[in-house]
């Protein structure tokens, strides 16, 4: 079902970028972009042993660290005029490498520590696509000032696998909610630039788990996730332009986290367990080397 709802998303984009190319009659309105990109990631949730957040402050956690997840961004940018567009991007990103650790305590404060394993994590992907608009406000000769104004849908699939004992868990968090941005763009001698982007984030926190080893649990869903997400996205670009086309080099930083909420638990002979969900974040560095064009 992923991977079916990733295609999915895959086509609706191109469809919008046919539909959008096959109506614009003059030149220069839409620039293509796409860039392959690399990141680091850490992403990490725990729970309490109760409603109110006690006994014990944090039960159970899960670090996953040291992601290494590789993929691309493929962007559109419409020109309804001179200052304003229409912006469209979608990621995929394929999990490389990387490792979990789940953690149980009996005392508060990560005290008392009954249960801990560290696993592989080396099975996974990120899908965001992004929908927005920006204005073009120039503060001098070669100075501009971009806001931005969104909506974003994001999901992971996060791994734990240990082959020689069937282990092969999964957790499936996904995001959506608006998101508002400026970008700082300077221009210099012989067509280089420089672009300096943040965005911020208030989207809703949604996720599933599936612990496969656990027969007193339901499968695919042993366990649901809600709460409340902000998140801050930053990116710094050295741009060389070559007539219609432009080059990038893009770093990117990205952090995230919840709010406490709720953590539901699925058993198998269909009754339900509450407790509090203390909250999940994660934290990115990135790379990417951009390749841009403009047509009709």
């Amino acid at each position: 079902m992923e991977k079916v709802s990733q295609l999915r998303s895959l086509l609706v984009f191109w469809l919008v970028t046919f539909s959008a190319s096959s109506l614009l009659g003059q030149t220069n309105r839409l620039e293509v972009q796409l860039a392959p990109v690399v990141s680091l990631e850490n992403f990490s949730w725990s729970i309490a042993g109760n409603l109110e957040g006690a006994d014990p402050n944090i039960l159970s956690e899960l670090e996953w660290e040291n992601l290494v997840n590789a993929g691309f961004l493929i962007g559109l940018r419409y020109k309804i005029s001179s200052q304003f567009r229409i912006v469209l991007s979608q990621v995929v990103m394929t999990t490389l490498s990387g490792n979990v650790t789940d953690t149980d305590y009996e005392g508060d404060n990560r005290q008392n520590p009954v249960f801990r394993t560290s696993e592989n994590a080396n099975k996974g992907h990120f899908v965001q696509s992004d929908v927005g608009m920006t204005y073009d406000f120039q503060l001098g000769r070669n100075l501009y000032m971009i806001p931005y104004l969104g909506v974003v849908y994001s999901n992971r699939y996060l791994s734990i696998i240990n082959k020689s004992n069937g282990l092969d868990s999964s957790y499936r968090p996904y995001t959506y909610g608006p998101t508002l941005g400026v970008t700082l763009k300077m221009g210099f001698k012989n067509h280089w630039e420089v672009a300096f982007e943040s965005r911020l984030g208030a989207t809703k926190y949604r996720a599933s788990g599936d612990w496969n080893l656990i027969e007193e649990l339901q499968h695919p869903d042993s366990f649901r996730h809600k709460a409340n997400m902000y998140s801050i996205n930053s990116q710094f670009s050295v741009i060389k332009s070559i007539g219609k086309s432009s080059l990038a080099v893009i770093l990117f930083y990205d952090y995230a986290s919840s709010d406490e909420g709720v953590d539901t638990l699925f058993f198998e002979d269909g009754s339900v367990a509450y407790t509090q969900f203390n909250g999940a974040s994660s934290q990115t560095f990135g790379l990417g080397l951009s390749y841009s064009r403009w047509f009709w």
